[in-house]
Order: C-alpha cells, then sequence, then structure tokens
C-alpha cells in the first residue's frame, strides 16, 4: 500500500504542475474546484542565438554548417518525437498482430536471429523415433516397419499438433483444470514458458472472473460503515485486485511467447522448414502395402517448402506492380485529395455537434435512470476544439509519414495485398543513403516506386493528420469522462468535494498524458472511424481479403474497406439502423452506447427531414430551389436531366433570368450520403402508390442509399460490373463481359504511361471542358473494321479511346459527345477551381421538352449504335445525330418539333402520361429515321454490310 500512497502523491505534484499555476515558493499549490483539462502548450524549436559574423576557413564553415544541420536535425527529431508521442496511438509491443485487417510482425532482433539459427543449424537432431529394425539381419519386413513407426509416434501429430480444437473443445479442457490449479499456475509461471491454448483458455476465464470479485469486493468496501471493517474490506479487495493484475501480466507474457514461436516458424519457413511437410509425410507413412522403391518416390515428390512459393511470386508481384500503378493513378487527381481532406473535416466537425447532442441525451437520461455512465456535452467541445488543439502535432506527424512513406498504425484506404509492389521502401531517407553508398540499382528502384506511389503518398498523409486529430480528441475525452467517474464515485464514498477534485485532476493528468492500453485502444478506433479505415467485421470483414486480390482492384472495384465505411457511417445515422441488431443492442446496454446510438438517430434523423422537405418544395415557392439526388432510374429520364444541365447530387437555385445555378453536396461524407438520401426520398415519394407507409418510407430510403452508393467513384468498377451481370440475355451478357474485363485490363496497363491518370484527366478537362465520343473509332485492322473486331479486342479499343479522351494530348483526336439535340455535353465549366475543388458550380434550365420527360419518369432513347445489327463508330454515330438536328428548308428542327409537340392543345388534352409520351416518341422516331437514312447514305461501307451485299 506504500507504493500506492506514493504513485499517488507522484500524479497529484504532476497534476498540480500541469494546472500551470503560479505558486510562490514555500505555498501548496491549491487544485481548482472543477477538473481541469491539461492544456498543452507548443515551443516553436530554437535553431540557436545569433552570433557575430566572422571570416573563416572555408574547412570551418563547413563544420559549423555541419554542426547547425545536424542540431537541427536533433531537435526536430525530438519535436517530431513529441508530436507522435501526443497524437499517435503507437505499435503495441507485440511480435505478432493484426492492424488495419494485416498481420503485422516486428523485426527480429539479434537474439531471435540467433535462436533460430542455433535450432537449423546447431546441434538439435530430434526427430522421428525410428525403429531399429533397419540394421536387423534378415529379411526387411515393410508392414512390420510402419506399424511400428506408427506405434512409436502415434502421438507426434495428433498429440502435438492435436488437430482442430473448437472453442467449446478448448473450453471443456479448461474447465477440467480447476480454479486452484489455474490460478497458482499462472501466479507463478515462469518467463519465456509456452503455454497450451485450453491453459491459456482458462487463465482468460479466471481473469474474467478475477474481475468480477475484485469489483465487487470494492463495491462491499466502500459502502462499509464501520471504519475497521473498512479497511480489512479494502486490503481484501486489493488482494484481488493485485492477483488479477499478476495474473493478466502472465497472460500477455504467453501471447508474447506464442507470438515469438509463430514469427520463429514463418522465418523457418522462408530457408525450407516447413512443419505442413508432418501431414505430408504422415499421409506417405499411412499408405498400406507400399514398397520400399515405391515409398522413395513419395518421398522425393514432396516439393520444396521455397518452389511454390517462389513461382507464386513471380505472378503475383507482376499483378500487384499493375495494381499499385493502376490505383495511385485513380488517385492522382488534386480534386480527390480535396475531398478526402474536406471529407475528413467535415466529419470530424459533424462528430462534435453529434456528441453534443448525445451529451443532452445522456444527462436527460443519467437524471432520470441514475446510471452516471454517459456522454459529457463537453466532449462535443473538446471534438469541435480539436483540429484546433492538435494542429500543429497532426501537421509533424503527418509530415513524418509522407516522407516515410508509412502509416503510424499500418491502415490505409488503399486496402492491396501488397502495399508496396515496386522497390522495398518509400523511405526518402532510406533512399537516400542507398544512392549516397552506391546502391544505385536499389535506389533507382525505390525512386520508381516512390513516384508511381506517390498519389497515395499524398493520401496516407491526410489521413495521418486527421488521425492524429481524432486520436488526441479521444484520449482527451476519455480523461474527462475518466475523471468525472472517479469524482462521481469519490463524492459517494465520502470524500469531500476538494479531495475528490484534486484525485480527480491526477486521475486526468494521468490518463492524459500516460494514456492505458483500453484508452489507446478505444482512441486508436476513433482515428480509423474519422477516415473510414476502421476494420470490417461480419460477412463484409470475411470478404475483405478476397476483396485486395489484384483481379479485384482492376477488374471489379478498386476500393472496398472505404465505402464499404462510409455506407456504415450513413446507415448509422438514418432511421434504417432501427431494424440493425448493432442499435437495439446498445439501446438495451444503456449508459454511453445508448446516448451516441440515440445521437446518431436523432441528428441524423432530423438533418434527413428538413433536407427532404427542402427537397419535396415544400419550404418556398415551387421550383425556386431544385434539390437533386440520384435522379431518375430511367436512362431516357437521366439524359433528359443531363440535358437540361442538372446534375446528381446537386442544390439548384433559380436565378432572375429563369436558369438555375448548382452547387454539388457529394463526397463530404457521411453528410453527403444522408443529404442524397432525403433528396432520393423526396423524388421516390411522388411516384409511391404503396399504402403502406412504412414501407414506402423504408423502400425509398434503401434505395436512396444504393443509388449514392453506386454513384461513388471508389465504387464505379462495381457499378459497371452490377450492371453487365443484371442482363437476362445470356449470350449478350457472356460478350459485355468480355469487352469489359479487356477493357479493364488495358485501363490498367495503361496507367503505366504517366499523362494516362486522373491527374492528366484533370488538366483536360482545363483545356477542353467538352465530354468526349469514346466508342470505338473509325479505321480497320488488317481488312476488319474495328466495330466488326472479336469483342475482346473491342474492349481494348475502347479503353484505347477512353485513355486518349483523358489525355490533354490525344483528346483533340477523339469526336465530341453530342446529346439528343445535337449539342456538345460538357464535363465542366473549364474553371480552374474545378482542377481541386471537391464543389462544383453549374448552370442548369428547367423548361421545355426535357422538363416534360423528367416529369413523366421517361424520355425518348438515344439513337441506337447498331443499325439491322452492325455497330456504328464514333464518327458515324455523332453524323447520324447531327443529321436529325440539321435545320432544313421549311421544316422544324428535332428540338422545335418536340416543344410544338408539348405546348400543343391536343397533346395537353390527353389523360393519361403514357399516351402523351406516344406523341413524343412518335415524333422522335421520324427524325431518328431522317438521320439514319443520312448516315447510310454519307458512308457507302457501312450500307453495303447493313445490306449485306458485296
Amino acid at each position: 500500500m506504500a507504493r500506492i500512497t506514493e504513485d499517488l502523491d507522484e500524479m497529484q505534484v504532476a497534476a498540480a504542475l500541469d494546472m500551470q499555476s503560479t505558486v510562490a515558493p514555500g505555498e501548496v499549490p491549491q487544485p481548482d474546484p472543477q477538473p481541469i483539462e491539461i492544456i498543452e502548450e507548443y515551443q516553436p524549436i530554437a535553431i540557436g542565438d545569433d552570433e557575430p559574423v566572422q571570416v573563416a576557413a572555408l574547412s570551418d564553415i563547413i563544420q559549423t554548417g555541419g554542426k547547425i544541420v545536424s542540431d537541427v536535425a536533433g531537435k526536430v527529431k525530438t519535436r517530431v518525437a513529441e508530436a507522435e508521442k501526443r497524437i499517435t496511438p503507437g505499435i503495441p509491443d507485440q511480435d505478432i498482430q493484426k492492424i488495419g485487417g494485416a498481420t503485422v510482425i516486428r523485426q527480429a532482433d539479434p537474439a531471435d536471429i540467433k535462436a533460430l539459427d542455433d535450432i537449423i543449424e546447431g546441434d538439435y537432431t530430434a526427430g522421428l523415433n525410428l525403429p531399429a529394425v533397419m540394421t536387423a539381419s534378415g529379411d526387411f519386413d515393410l508392414a512390420g516397419y510402419m506399424e511400428k513407426v506408427k506405434t512409436l509416434n502415434s502421438d507426434l501429430f495428433e498429440r502435438a499438433r492435436r488437430g482442430t480444437l473448437n472453442y467449446d473443445s478448448l473450453l471443456e479442457l479448461a474447465e477440467q483444470q480447476g480454479t486452484d490449479r489455474v490460478l497458482q499456475k499462472w501466479l507463478t509461471r515462469e518467463p519465456g514458458r509456452g503455454e497450451t491454448a485450453e491453459d491459456v483458455l482458462a487463465a482468460l476465464i479466471l481473469a474474467r472472473d478475477l474481475t468480477r470479485q475484485t469489483t465487487k469486493a470494492f463495491e462491499e468496501a466502500r459502502i462499509a460503515n464501520d471504519p475497521e471493517v473498512r479497511k480489512k474490506l479494502f486490503a481484501n479487495a486489493a488482494q484481488y485486485m493485485t492477483m488479477e493484475f499478476s495474473l493478466y501480466s502472465n497472460l500477455s507474457g504467453a501471447t508474447s511467447e506464442a507470438g515469438r514461436l509463430l514469427y520463429a516458424m514463418q522465418q523457418a519457413q522462408k530457408i525450407g522448414v516447413d512443419t505442413r511437410r508432418g501431414d505430408e509425410l504422415l499421409k506417405i507413412l499411412e499408405q498400406e502395402g507400399v514398397d520400399v522403391e515405391h515409398l522413395g518416390e513419395l518421398y522425393l515428390s514432396l516439393p520444396a517448402a521455397a518452389r511454390p512459393e517462389m513461382t507464386q511470386s513471380l505472378w503475383s508481384k507482376g499483378a500487384d506492380v499493375i495494381t499499385e500503378i493502376y490505383i495511385n493513378a485513380i488517385l492522382s487527381g488534386p480534386a480527390t485529395h480535396a475531398v478526402n481532406v474536406a471529407g475528413n473535416g467535415m466529419f470530424a466537425m459533424y462528430k462534435g455537434v453529434e456528441e453534443m447532442v448525445a451529451g443532452g441525451i445522456g444527462a436527460a437520461r443519467s437524471a432520470i435512470t441514475g446510471n452516471r455512465d454517459r456522454v459529457y456535452v463537453r466532449e462535443g467541445l473538446i471534438q469541435l476544439d480539436s483540429i484546433r488543439a492538435g494542429f500543429l502535432d497532426a501537421l509533424i506527424v503527418a509530415g513524418k509519414s509522407f516522407v516515410k512513406e508509412e502509416a503510424t498504425d499500418f491502415t490505409s484506404k488503399i486496402d492491396v495485398r501488397n502495399r508496396r509492389a515496386i522497390g522495398t521502401t518509400g523511405d526518402v531517407t532510406e533512399i537516400y543513403k542507398q544512392i549516397r553508398e552506391g546502391n544505385y540499382g536499389a535506389g533507382a528502384v525505390n525512386i520508381l516506386g516512390s513516384s508511381a506511389r506517390m498519389s497515395g503518398r499524398f493520401l496516407l498523409a491526410e489521413d495521418e493528420f486527421f488521425k492524429g486529430i481524432a486520436f488526441r480528441a479521444a484520449v482527451k475525452k476519455a480523461a474527462l469522462t475518466r475523471s468525472l467517474a472517479l469524482y462521481d464515485e469519490l463524492i459517494l464514498s465520502g470524500k469531500s468535494a476538494d479531495e475528490a477534485n484534486e484525485l480527480a485532476a491526477a486521475e486526468h493528468a494521468r490518463i492524459l498524458n500516460e494514456p492505458p492500453e483500453t484508452v489507446v485502444e478505444t482512441a486508436r478506433e476513433a482515428a480509423r472511424e474519422l477516415t473510414f479505415q476502421g476494420d470490417l467485421d461480419g460477412f463484409m470483414g470475411k470478404l475483405q481479403p478476397a476483396m485486395s486480390h489484384p483481379a479485384v482492384k482492376i477488374f471489379g472495384t478498386a476500393f472496398f474497406k472505404t465505402p464499404t465505411n462510409v455506407v456504415k457511417q450513413v446507415g448509422a445515422r438514418t432511421p434504417l439502423v432501427m431494424v440493425h441488431p448493432k442499435f437495439i443492442s446498445d439501446i438495451r446496454a444503456g449508459g454511453r452506447r445508448a446516448d451516441m446510438a440515440l445521437a446518431k438517430l436523432t441528428l441524423g434523423s432530423g438533418i434527413m427531414a428538413t433536407f427532404a422537405y427542402t427537397a419535396s418544395g415544400l419550404s418556398g415557392p415551387r421550383n425556386q430551389v431544385i434539390i437533386m439526388g440520384a435522379g431518375p432510374t430511367d436512362p431516357q429520364a437521366r439524359q433528359a436531366m443531363d440535358r437540361l444541365g442538372l446534375k446528381p447530387y446537386t442544390i439548384n437555385v433559380r436565378q432572375e433570368d429563369g436558369t438555375y445555378k448548382g452547387i454539388t453536396y457529394s463526397r463530404l461524407d457521411p453528410l453527403s450520403g444522408m443529404l442524397a438520401m432525403s433528396a432520393d426520398f423526396a423524388y421516390y415519394a411522388q411516384y409511391e402508390d404503396d399504402a403502406d407507409v412504412l414501407e414506402s418510407l423504408t423502400t425509398a430510403a434503401g434505395l436512396g442509399l444504393y443509388n449514392y452508393s453506386m454513384e461513388m467513384p471508389f465504387l464505379q468498377g462495381a457499378a459497371e460490373l452490377g450492371s453487365i451481370l443484371s442482363g437476362t440475355d445470356g449470350e449478350v451478357v457472356f460478350n459485355k463481359l468480355q469487352k469489359h474485363m479487356s477493357e479493364r485490363a488495358t485501363t490498367a496497363l495503361l496507367t503505366a504511361i504517366p499523362t494516362v491518370s486522373s491527374m492528366g484527366a484533370a488538366i483536360e478537362r482545363q483545356v477542353d471542358p467538352y465530354a468526349s465520343n469514346t466508342m470505338l473509332p473509325a479505321g480497320d485492322l488488317a481488312g476488319v473494321p474495328i466495330t466488326e473486331l472479336p469483342v475482346f479486342m473491342q474492349g481494348f479499343y475502347t479503353a484505347l479511346q477512353k485513355a486518349k479522351s483523358r489525355n490533354p494530348i490525344f483528346s483533340d483526336s477523339v469526336p465530341p459527345s453530342l446529346n439528343l439535340w445535337g449539342e456538345k455535353r460538357t464535363q465542366g465549366t473549364g474553371a480552374g477551381y474545378e482542377m481541386w475543388s471537391p464543389i462544383r458550380i453549374t448552370n442548369a434550365k428547367y423548361a421545355g421538352v426535357d422538363r416534360e420527360m423528367m416529369r413523366l419518369g421517361d424520355g425518348i432513347t438515344m439513337p441506337s449504335k447498331k443499325i439491322d445489327g452492325v455497330l456504328l463508330n464514333a464518327d458515324q454515330y455523332n453524323y447520324m445525330i447531327e443529321a436529325m438536328n440539321k435545320k432544313r428548308p421549311g421544316q422544324p428542327t428535332f428540338l422545335e418539333a418536340m416543344n410544338t409537340m408539348i405546348y400543343s392543345s391536343d397533346y395537353r388534352s390527353l389523360p393519361l402520361d403514357d399516351q402523351k409520351l406516344t406523341q413524343l416518341r412518335n415524333v422522335a422516331s421520324a427524325y431518328k429515321k431522317i438521320g439514319t437514312d443520312a448516315v447510310l447514305m454519307e458512308y457507302p461501307d457501312l450500307r453495303k454490310r447493313v445490306l449485306n451485299t458485296e
């Protein structure tokens, strides 16, 4: 108990010092009446005092300069270490651990390497217990020999390995050991000793019971009134706590030993020692009636441990390299990084407001129920202030991550199986060291790899900045809640307010400056949650390893974990969460969990309801504000929306001239997701005929979340693949799938060209804001028109056209994309801010035939890209559209004819929308025929193929 008192005094002193009070000599520092949060001040790095300038020799100047650089480097290193201690969780001191869905193994120290060498190369000769029958005289009895091998080694594989034990089997073995035996064994465990699975499980069960007994003992001691009894009970509780501490410490040591064993075996496999070889040998030995020669053949046919791994690595490396280049090309656009920064920052602010709401709910709930386990409003204030408070430290840590190309917790939005496929390091200092020491080959390869991963390096640094801020904020909140909870407990136990406040302040300082592992783990999860990097659970967690395969990245979706986490965060803040098992369990659990669950639902639903009300046009003059979600699902109606200039996920405000100015609200998750669902709900609700209101709400909200997910750039590949596979014609689906695979593979390979990337596309949009027609180009290959090549070759040319359209050098060679009225489609305004801004400003109109088609929820299809089954190229297709819309003497244009129709009295008198749509389609058919006849006249070769004539 003396040691406990001594530690407490030290914490009180530390708390008093951190209060930064001005105390006269000889005075005793007095605690503040309220728990005080430690405010960290950042001291600038002092380079040194100015000194008089003196004339010195060159060697003196160089020496002095080197000393200054060394001093500055040392001080910078110290400052970085201070920042890391405050805002990064650090890597737990474990040999093997799961971090970010990956297995991380610490680097072996010399002692580990020597121990492994002693085992492999030393005098260790233990092996199979073989009978001496090989040296015996007389005939060799193979069957008898086999039987003796099995008898003498019957437990070699099964007893030592014991097959696969499930949880129930381990629990049964653990319970057979008895509490007294387990307690004695673990409290007297020798360091370095390995343990069996059932022993560890037994210790875990005992640790759980000890925790319960310790808690119960302290609660009984606290309510005791008699001083002597109270003292005795507290002493008894302290003994329980000591046993619990010792047991957990030994458990930690046992798991470390298990980690070292796994590490040793992994290293052993690299030099050809593979424990799985025992299974192969057992299968050979178990065979009946095998002769000696066949036994030798079976043995010699066993594969070498390293051979299959080497063969696999050669293939995997190439696929990983392509994936690395491809994904970083996707991330190269400046707007992508602006979106990432803005999204993380907005989510941090949103969580602050959310926690303030949770604090209000917690205050009301605890006042009613008496449960003091709650969220405090001050936690939200800490979250809102987190960017300001931790800005400099977070910037320093992010800078180090940028230089080292390494996350502090090994997690990243780039969820690939090999995070460094090109080269061995991305650390700038290491590469510089390689070049300086003359290792030019390795340095050149690492420079190439670092260049290819530059987009990912920026993304990593951005996320590290926000993870640092979130981590420190979480630690501060934990310190606040722990100190307030301790204050309440001390008051209940009879302490005075001053005593309780002093001890609570010491606890606050302890948690803040030396956070325990439980707090660190909670803060680590908060950091990953803020940047959408949390590990997935359930089915999605099991699917995650497969989704990191290069084939999935190239042919399916380049990103999996991040969009899944985004959707989870959006869903947790919508009315849909009320039927989720986790929400129900959080509400039943009460306390902080219930406060946060209710706050997410309350704030999210409130925002959604307000936005849906506005999107429905009920908050002002009709059509004064048009809020778009995903828009209509019908392709023709979406084309009409595009021709009006109305973009998905925009807020469009009517201007004085009748046009609309729109601003996007997408990609600032999770707020954007909630707004998108609200807008889609407002749209679907207008056409919802289902009498069951709850079902209507669920359907509309579900469709909104699905539409928003599929519009995310992260899931573009998955959306395309899903659209292909949803077809009903098997042959058509197969052909489209072939083309898709060929196109994606070509696209991935083309990204090796520096200008074929999102950065190149961003530059191209600045040069030319018009979209390109990426249909197959004109020309032929070996006398065969490109449009008639096999499907997989068409996929190659389609990818090539798309690459050209996104390249500022070659985009002029690709014809423009035209809409139904023959107008060039735009992909931006060409404004300079669009290069980097996550927000887009659009110009739109909301009138005429396109507005009518949007109202109808359907529209006029674009002309078919085939004529009687013959595929058109991009030039032919554009010519057909231009011919449809060409002004002819005495005839209205296509658009004029359509506008005349919708304003005619006959059209307005039609009672059904389907009848109106039929009238519009009849007009469109006539003009499409004009375009078809014109293109066949202009291109004789096309006409021959259509008419099937030579």
